[in-house]
C-alpha cells in the first residue's frame, strides 16, 4: 500500500513545501524559465503537475501518471493529465520538452531505460532529482524517508537517492549523444538534455 502522502494530492504538495521550502519554487521557476515560451511540455510521472502553474502561458501542457487520484486532482484544476503508464514509450505525444522530477529514484534500475526513450522522443529533457550530499545518512533515518517515499507503485526495494557522484556518472552515459548542464537548487540537482534538433 502507498504512503499516505501519496493517497491525498494537498496533503502531498503540503509535504513537498515543508521538505523543500522556498526552493521549491525556485526549482519550478529555473525549470520554466529553461523550457522558455511556446513549447509543447510533457511532463512524465506528473503527481500533482506543480510545475504547471510556472510554466509560460503560451506553453502546452500534457502529464502522465498512474496515481489516479493525483491525475483526477490535475482535471479538477483544469490540467491536461492522463492516466498513463510512463514505460508506454511508443505512447509518447509530440513534444519539445520532457520533464522527469523526482522520478529516477523511484524507477531504479530501470532509470536509464527511461531516459534513452525519454531523449528519443523530445528535444529537451529535464530531469530534477533530490540527491543527499557526502555524509552518511543514518539507516533508520533512510528506511523512515522511503516509507514515506512510497509511490505504492515501483516496488523495487533498491531506490536510491542521488550524490554529485552518482549524478555524473549517470549523465555521462549520456554525454557523447547531447549536451547537458547541471545545477543544484537547494536539495535537488537539475539536469538538462538539449539535444538541439527537431523531434
Amino acid at each position: 500500500m502507498c504512503s499516505f502522502i501519496y493517497r491525498h494530492p494537498i496533503l502531498y504538495n503540503k509535504m513537498l513545501r515543508l521538505i523543500h521550502r522556498k526552493a521549491l519554487y525556485r526549482r519550478y521557476r529555473h525549470v520554466a524559465d529553461t523550457i522558455g515560451g511556446g513549447k509543447k511540455v510533457f511532463e512524465l510521472a506528473c503527481g500533482t503537475a506543480l510545475i504547471h502553474r510556472f510554466l509560460h502561458n503560451d506553453c502546452k501542457y500534457i502529464g502522465w501518471d498512474l496515481n489516479a487520484r493525483f491525475v483526477q486532482h490535475c482535471k479538477d484544476k483544469g490540467i491536461n493529465a492522463k492516466e498513463r503508464d510512463i514505460f508506454d514509450f511508443n505512447g509518447y505525444p509530440k513534444n519539445d520538452v520532457t520533464i522527469v522530477c523526482d522520478v529516477l529514484h523511484h524507477i531504479f534500475p530501470r532509470d536509464r531505460q527511461l531516459v534513452e526513450n525519454a531523449l528519443k522522443k523530445t528535444k529537451k529533457l529535464i530531469i530534477v532529482e533530490p540527491y543527499h550530499r557526502a555524509f552518511r545518512i543514518p539507516e533508520f533515518i533512510m528506511k523512515r524517508i522511503e516509507s514515506l517515499d512510497d509511490d505504492g507503485i515501483n516496488k523495487d526495494p533498491s531506490r536510491y537517492m542521488w550524490n554529485i557522484n552518482k549524478c555524473k556518472e549517470f549523465l555521462a552515459h549520456f554525454g557523447d549523444k547531447i549536451v547537458l548542464s547541471t545545477r543544484r537548487i537547494g536539495l535537488d540537482i537539475i539536469a538538462v538534455f538539449d539535444r538541439g534538433v527537431s523531434s
